[in-house]
């Protein structure tokens, strides 16, 4: 289905965006899927040794910079 650039344009869609259809009083009516907001506290929960990164070190301090490990 095709829709019209103005319409996609009014309510922020882009070329893959997740969207929802509903029918409602005879018509199709097709919105954005909302985003889930994240709370840090939240993402830092699921934070294991397993699936941390490991630590780089890249090389001496420039400038201020101290390294701390």
């Amino acid at each position: 289905m095709r829709i019209p650039k103005y319409l996609v344009q009014g309510i922020k869609l882009a070329q893959g965006s997740e969207i929802e259809i509903k029918y409602y009083n005879q018509s199709l009516v097709i919105k954005p899927k909302k985003q889930k907001e994240y709370a840090l506290k939240e993402l830092v929960k699921g934070i294991t040794p397993k699936n941390r990164h490991k630590i780089i070190f890249d090389g001496p301090d420039i400038g201020k910079e101290k390294t701390i490990w």
